[in-house]
């Protein structure tokens, strides 16, 4: 059984100090009846392929490095749309978790020039992740989590 990401990126708005999903405008709901609450869907962040060392490198789901972050939960300060998203995967979703530009982008120049194996192939990974990301790396990080 495979493995997949979920994977959105969030920008922290300076006037209301809320995080607001970056491709909000491509949230759907999806109702098959009136009374349903609706499936949601969004257009996920880059980054959002099956890679197995990706995944070890952000939360150590199905490969675990020396160097893996460590998951967080659930952002409780996630953006609507996302939470919204979010709760729909229910149990099927697990080990969620968040990580602010910088964290991605620290990581990236530690792994650089780690000695560790597979630390630059890794760098590489999260590079394009934040290839996807323009905002302040302060005020935009990824909120993702994953399903098998």
């Amino acid at each position: 059984m495979g493995c997949d990401i979920h994977l959105y990126s969030e920008t922290l708005d300076e006037h209301t100090n809320a995080w607001v999903a970056d491709t909000a405008d491509s949230f759907e709901v999806e109702k098959d009846d009136p009374e349903d609450e609706g499936w949601c869907s969004m257009t996920e962040a880059q980054g959002s392929s099956r890679n197995y060392w990706l995944f070890g490198v952000l939360a150590g789901v199905r490969t675990e490095w020396p160097y893996s972050f460590e998951a967080k939960g659930f952002p409780e300060d996630a953006s609507y749309h996302v939470e919204k998203i979010f709760k729909r995967w229910d149990c099927d979703a697990h080990t969620p978790s968040y990580l602010t530009k910088r964290e991605l982008q620290e990581k990236a120049a530690e792994l650089m020039i780690s000695a560790e194996e597979g630390a630059r192939d890794n760098a590489g990974l999260l590079r394009h992740v934040l290839d996807g990301l323009d905002g302040d790396p302060d005020r935009q990080r990824i909120v993702f989590w994953f399903d098998n």
